[in-house]
């Protein structure tokens, strides 16, 4: 340590501190002192202090819990004004803000930030704090909201808070600007600390562009409601779809929202989106939506409570454009398309139960069908997908839905150039699946028998067979299925070609995560 103290005050024999003037310079070097900020020990202090009349200040250098940074204390002398101010300059990498921590959730930042912190203690009780932040030199990252900026794109951050008895109350400003982000937020908390409320006047990440709020309610669940111009969901899929475990429940949820424009990936947007879900922390319990798709179509679903009770419907007038949108097929064009069914709950399991019914579409470039038309020797009717595609006309079938797994049966669909009849299972976790059938080509023409009495049935096979057709399967990996065509079956009457099914080749294991087959 080396300084100088210095007093001045007149020879009075009553002399009064108010008439002393004093002062101190002095540098310090090796400081140390424990637990000094939030239970973190400084160390290696080069400071320099200095003291007059208003006030005392220490700054400098050192360490704190091992990672350097600037730091500065100034103490009030006076009787009004704050009490004291504290900051601390410091750029942290990710092991050390590990080390404070200051640990984010894993995949959103990587890369040191610059910190700039004031903290004001305004009275014994009440302090505020203002921390700016600069994110150039790091990659961040909000997958849910598909955003990213990589490491040299300008962006800073601002958080301003009010704090009592060293607990934060409240953030009344947060703020993030750059690498086409840009959002403000506030937040209130209870005396506990919980987070009771939070404001979002704007929140602009990559396509979205919207305002919203979140309010805790007494139960412990949260009202979130979602209003602006866009929302890029293709982030939010697997969250919204993933149910939470029945030990681990989350609170309740109810998310109201209307947007101009709801992104569900490329090329696959809702437009004039109005919907409302509602979840008891462990399922959801309700889900109603009204919206229009590319080409103008109209879909709208409702699901549980909001259809009035343990069902289901969806509708479109566009079964292609809602196919695209949720990302299920690509290869059907038009058409109208009604689902609608029971929903059934056990403590660990919900099965959908029900039956979709089409008319008007068309099927077009589909690979494995098209294959499934080569090995059954319908060529020509295949040549139809790589141009106006195969129309039909009428669409009927009954499905369960549960743990992952879409089992169909009673699939009809028909238009003038073919019919198809099958039963099967699809599994979503392995995306395997295993279909078998009938084609019928020529439908019209060939199922005309059918109406005949006592005979009809027997050299058709039924309804949804004709005189003419061949039964095949489908199995496997949903990206390349093997496909199987039994010859013999196209040449027997439609009983008898009961007798020409076949068992199916068991679906091809699947790489497990990890790169492991699975069994």
């Amino acid at each position: 340590m080396d300084g100088r103290l210095r007093f001045a005050f007149p020879l009075k024999h009553d002399l009064t501190l108010a008439l002393v003037d004093f002062g101190a310079d002095a540098r310090l070097s090796g400081v140390a002192v424990g637990q000094v900020m939030a239970g973190r020990d400084l160390s290696a202090g080069e400071l320099h202090l200095k003291l007059d009349r208003k006030e005392l200040l220490l700054d400098g250098t050192a360490q704190l819990d091992g990672v350097p940074a600037r730091l500065s204390w100034t103490q009030s002398l006076q009787k009004n004004g704050p009490r004291a101010r504290y900051t601390v300059q410091a750029q942290l990498d990710d092991a050390q803000r590990q080390k404070l921590g200051l640990a984010v959730p894993v995949g959103t930042m990587a890369g040191p930030v610059g910190v700039d912190a004031t903290y004001t203690l305004v009275s014994l009780e009440r302090a505020t704090a203002r921390i700016a932040l600069d994110f150039r030199d790091a990659a961040l990252s909000l997958a849910q909201l598909a955003w990213r900026k990589p490491a040299g794109v300008p962006a800073q951050g601002r958080l301003d808070l009010d704090l009592i008895d060293g607990h934060i109350r409240a953030v009344r400003q947060a703020t993030i600007k750059g690498g086409g982000f840009d959002a403000q937020l506030a937040i209130t908390l209870d005396p506990a600390g919980h987070l009771q409320r939070m404001d979002v006047p704007r929140l602009i990440a990559g396509e979205t562009d919207l305002a919203a709020t979140a309010t805790r309610g007494a139960d412990g669940g949260w009202r979130v409601a979602l209003k602006g111009l866009s929302l890029d969901a293709s982030g939010l899929m697997d969250s919204l779809g993933r149910a939470q475990s029945d030990d681990q429940p989350g609170p309740p949820l109810a998310i109201e929202a209307a947007l101009d424009r709801v992104i569900l990936g490329p090329k696959r947007e809702a437009r004039a989106f109005h919907g409302q879900l509602v979840s008891d922390g462990v399922r959801w319990r309700s889900i109603s939506f009204d919206a229009t798709m590319f080409g103008n179509g109209k879909a709208s679903l409702r699901f549980g409570q909001a259809a009035g009770g343990h069902s289901f419907r969806l509708t479109t007038d566009d079964m292609g454009a809602l196919l695209r949108l949720f990302d299920i097929s690509g290869n059907v064009q038009g058409g109208k398309l009604e689902v609608a069914g029971e929903i059934e709950d056990t403590a660990r399991r919900r099965l959908l139960r029900g039956t979709a019914k089409g008319a008007d579409y068309r099927i077009v470039n589909a690979p494995a069908f098209a294959r499934l038309l080569s090995v059954a020797s319908l060529s020509g009717i295949g040549a139809l997908l790589s141009g106006e595609g195969i129309p039909f006309s009428q669409l009927t079938g009954d499905f369960t839905f549960a743990d992952g797994t879409l089992e169909v049966k009673g699939l009809r669909a028909y238009g003038g150039a073919l019919g198809i009849k099958a039963d099967g299972v699809y599994d979503l976790t392995r995306d395997a699946l295993d279909v078998a059938g009938t084609l019928v080509p020529a439908y019209t023409l060939n199922s005309v028998l059918g109406d005949i009495p006592v005979l009809g049935p027997l050299i058709t096979g039924g309804e949804g067979e004709g005189i003419f057709a061949a039964n095949f399967r489908v199995a496997g990996p949903a990206a390349d299925p093997k496909v199987t065509v039994n010859p013999l079956s196209a040449l027997a009457p439609g009983v008898l070609r009961k007798l020409f099914l076949f068992d199916a080749p068991e679906p091809s294991p699947l790489p497990a995560s990890g790169g492991e087959v699975a069994k």
